[in-house]
């Protein structure tokens, strides 16, 4: 499953696959969060919130 999610530092919007996503970490210094992959050497600051990503998750699942 995929989700839209917005780069902090360019404002692009980039598409992540929840299947190869390890951790959603809050990002304390300029708001939004992490996005760690598999494999620990990749990772995206998304503008996000751990709440706004919650939701948007929970909405791809009850309406695929």
């Amino acid at each position: 499953m995929f989700i839209r999610l917005t780069l902090n530092y360019s404002g692009e919007p980039i598409l992540i696959n929840l299947d190869m996503v390890t951790a959603f970490h809050k990002n304390f210094n300029d708001g939004g969060c992490w996005v760690d992959y598999v494999g620990g050497d990749i990772g995206y600051r998304v503008t996000e919130s751990l709440d706004e990503i919650q939701a948007l998750i929970s909405a791809r699942i009850m309406n695929p």
